[in-house]
């Protein structure tokens, strides 16, 4: 008889217990589907794809240590970290009211932005057991204006009717601009990723002064050998220390930007001029990364130390890479250690 009554309080007790749990997720589901914009463990986060109403579509996928862009190049890695920093620091303001709500939604469906967030998750989940892995799309929601105060972004959930006004804690300003579909701006500016064991060579042509051009053979153990271009024999007596300098700066190795206001014709006259300086980098893996550089015509506010006016830029360049199309700009304060002279190193 008591173990029966003891079967019995048990059985109500668990009953109890589900209603509980099924009253509590039926009274807030409305506001959780609504909201949860936030991710609350972005290292979980597989594929992100953004599109916006000009037809542009950008498509992140992450591929182990890095982040690939729509299939064709590597994506900007502090691009990437604000964007998952961003989507695990947004938080819900407020609703937006009923007066403006209309309005709000009619700008959205203009001009707002669609996010999807794909995440690795598990069929199975109970505790440190985790079983059955697969990608599912977890999150879709769309990125309107910033308000009139432009300390909030407008924000609405796939499926749902109310519009939020999200914020970022202790951040004063708008993340709509963080969510963007121009793909050249996800793109990485990495032009040289070689650490020194994994260079095989080094080329350094100056067209203009052809007697300043060499490479230099990295032999591992057995030090390096640096070459005359113009003569094609080896320099016995050259400083090792300023020759090791410059094979350990390729590490990564930055443009600033890339040149996209410009027509095509343009572009065309820049690249048909005598390069300034060709670098080519070749790696133990035998890929060679070759970069030509031309000069820049100066600001009219440019000037050397005495005064005078100058016809080049003496802080910019203008670059594109052998095989690719884009025009990039480059500075000489990242890329004057990287070449150096032929006089500077048989000192």
């Amino acid at each position: 008889m008591k173990k029966r009554t003891l079967l019995i309080l048990i059985f109500s007790f668990l009953i109890l217990l589900a209603a509980g749990v099924l009253l509590t997720n039926t009274s807030s589901s409305l506001n959780k589907k609504e909201t949860a914009f936030a991710i609350s463990d972005t290292s979980t986060v597989t594929r992100i794809f953004i599109a916006d109403k000009q037809d542009r579509t950008v498509e992140l996928t992450k591929m182990g240590s890095h982040w690939d862009l729509n299939g064709k190049y590597k994506a900007h890695g502090d691009n990437i970290r604000l964007l998952l920093k961003t989507m695990e620091s947004i938080r819900v303001g407020q609703p937006v009211s009923k007066a403006s709500r209309n309005t709000v939604i009619k700008l959205m469906a203009a001009g707002a932005t669609k996010v999807e967030i794909y995440q690795m998750v598990y069929r199975i989940k109970l505790g440190f057991l985790k079983l059955f892995p697969h990608e599912k799309c977890t999150r879709t929601y769309y990125v309107g204006t910033h308000t009139q105060d432009n300390m909030g972004t407008y924000m609405l959930m796939e499926g749902s009717e109310n519009p939020y006004v999200m914020y970022i804690p202790g951040f004063k300003g708008f993340v709509s601009s963080r969510y963007h579909a121009r793909e050249i701006d996800w793109r990485e500016h990495i032009i040289f990723s070689k650490r020194l064991p994994q260079i095989a060579s080094l080329k350094l042509e100056f067209p203009e002064t052809p007697e300043e051009s060499y490479q230099i053979n990295n032999n591992n153990e057995d030090g390096f050998e640096l070459i005359s271009l113009s003569t094609g024999k080896p320099i016995k007596n050259y400083n090792y220390e300023k020759v090791l300098d410059i094979m350990s700066s390729f590490e990564e190795v930055n443009f600033e930007a890339f040149i996209t206001q410009f027509p095509s014709i343009d572009k065309d006259s820049i690249v048909a001029q005598q390069p300034h300086i060709i670098i080519s980098l070749t790696g133990k893996d035998g890929e060679t990364v070759s970069l030509k550089t031309f000069r820049r015509p100066a600001g009219d506010n440019q000037a050397d130390y005495v005064g005078q006016e100058i016809p080049w830029d003496i802080d910019r360049m203008y670059a594109i890479i052998e095989g690719e199309e884009d025009l990039l700009l480059i500075q000489y304060f990242v890329f004057d250690k990287l070449t150096r002279r032929l006089s500077y190193l048989a000192q």
